[in-house]
């Protein structure tokens, strides 16, 4: 039976075989990929520090903090991109959740979400409703400013707090 060689050293490179390591990397449904043979770069040592440089080369090309929609997808009822209507059932309180969520990415792409609440189906008002869509395009707004700029480590999403003293 024939030994599986395939190793996997770090994101995005692995040794589909005993001659050298192979470099792919996945962005916006397009491959990158190289391959970097032992015998080519010396050694293995060698071929691996120069994958690992390669890999670290293309990704800082992609942007990831200006990646993001401009407009709204045709689904999205709000107007707004990244900003959405919730109703949801909560089964402990036996009622309606009525809500605003705003979709972000914080400095590192980790998909993010702030849910800014509108009450219950039994206390819903239309000023409380306006207030969560106003807060939560507010947010996607400031996020948005922040991810054109690249300041994205500077964001700060606890800004947005105590949201709800606008109601009293």
């Amino acid at each position: 039976m024939k030994e599986n060689v395939y190793k996997t050293y770090g994101k995005g490179i692995n040794q589909p075989d005993k001659h050298g390591v192979q470099v792919r990397i996945y962005q916006r449904n397009k491959e990158y990929s190289r391959y970097f043979s032992f015998k080519q770069w010396g050694s293995k040592a060698k071929a691996l520090t120069a994958a690992k440089n390669w890999r670290d080369q293309i990704t800082s090309c992609f942007n990831t903090g200006s990646i993001r929609m401009l407009k709204p997808m045709v689904n999205n009822l709000s107007g707004v991109a990244g900003v959405c209507r919730s109703v949801s059932f909560c089964k402990a309180k036996g009622k309606l959740q009525i809500s605003y969520q705003s979709c972000w990415t914080d400095h590192t792409g980790k998909l993010k979400n702030k849910t800014f609440y509108v009450g219950n189906g039994d206390t819903w008002e239309q000023a409380k409703d306006d207030l969560a869509f106003e807060t939560a395009t507010a947010f996607r707004q400031l996020w948005e400013k922040h991810s054109d700029n690249n300041t994205l480590k500077q964001f700060d999403h606890n800004f947005f707090k105590g949201w709800q003293s606008g109601l009293a």
